[in-house]
């Protein structure tokens, strides 16, 4: 019964750590096309 908890537990710490890494990298493409934009209003 304790195995299977830490396999759950184990699963949800994986799936957290992969949505944080999802969302940082979706946070630098959002990052990245302001950054575009800045550029093409500074020339």
């Amino acid at each position: 019964m304790i195995e299977v908890l830490q396999i759950i537990f184990y699963l949800l710490l994986i799936i957290l750590i992969l949505l944080c890494i999802r969302m940082v990298l979706c946070g630098q493409k959002v990052m990245d096309k302001q950054l575009e934009k800045i550029d093409k209003y500074k020339e």
